[in-house]
């Protein structure tokens, strides 16, 4: 499985290929309104090998995928890195913030961000850059995994609770799990088992305080 590096409504805006009589080697990211502050995710799970700053770039992030998820070095630039080296992230988590500005710090270009990914780890341009397209041809967009398989009744049968209710809870959830790095159903059904636990105290008091059931 592979997750999109930004956010559903980001689209291309410079190819992997031939550009200005040069060679672009990687893929670029932006959307309409400005990209600058948007989160940036990690495309499969590893470990970041990079979160500094880079020349051109301004600050990037690399993350190394081991062979049993692919294989690999994927690149992010123009950006604000929100991890740290030697940290595990796992496929879909926020690993960066694009930079708002341009300037310096940006490698003096408009926010957006620099995708690439590298057949085994960072090397200069040459045939072991490989076009990031090919990578993301069927990965789906930040959250959706959650969707495909954690759906309202899921979320009923674990919290207990009525599928009118648990429809009424289902956007909340989902973007919580996003917000804690949750990409897959295994763990967010893990998360709301523990919400639901959690909040066991609350159902009584409730049911005490109103004299009706509270699902």
């Amino acid at each position: 499985m592979t997750t999109m590096p930004v956010d559903n409504g980001f689209f291309i805006t410079s190819r992997f290929g031939q550009r200005d009589g040069g060679f672009h080697w990687g893929t670029d990211y932006g959307r309409d309104g400005g990209s600058g502050g948007h989160p940036v995710y990690a495309v499969k799970s590893g470990t970041v090998t990079r979160a500094e700053s880079a020349s051109g770039f301004g600050s990037w992030v690399t993350v190394d995928h081991p062979a049993s998820n692919g294989g690999g070095e994927t690149i992010y630039g123009h950006v604000i890195p929100e991890v740290a080296r030697g940290q595990h992230v796992a496929e879909g988590q926020r690993i960066a913030r694009i930079h708002p500005t341009k300037g310096p710090g940006n490698g003096n270009v408009d926010p957006h961000l620099h995708f690439e990914w590298h057949r085994y780890s960072w090397v200069p341009p040459g045939p072991n850059r490989l076009n990031p397209e090919d990578m993301l041809k069927h990965a789906q967009w930040p959250g959706e995994i959650i969707r495909e398989g954690f759906d309202s009744r899921v979320l009923a049968e674990i919290m207990g609770c009525s599928l009118e209710r648990a429809h009424q809870m289902f956007d909340g959830y989902v973007w919580a799990m996003q917000a804690a790095g949750i990409t897959n159903v295994r763990r967010a059904a893990m998360f709301a088992a523990q919400i639901g636990h959690e909040s066991v105290g609350l159902q009584y008091m409730e049911e005490i305080a109103t004299g009706t059931d509270y699902e």
